[in-house]
């Protein structure tokens, strides 16, 4: 594989739904709203 496919390929997994770089994004908004859940029941349980 030479370098402009390694850079196509990488293209490719970026901007695919999929992706990783989706995926990583779809868990830290899911850590986030977690996060978010988390810090309400402590102001609830105070």
């Amino acid at each position: 594989m030479n370098h402009m496919e390694n850079i196509n390929h990488w293209v490719e997994l970026s901007s695919g739904k999929d992706s990783i770089v989706t995926v990583i994004f779809g868990l830290l908004k899911d850590i986030a709203k977690m996060g978010k859940a988390i810090a309400d029941l402590i102001g609830l349980a105070k």
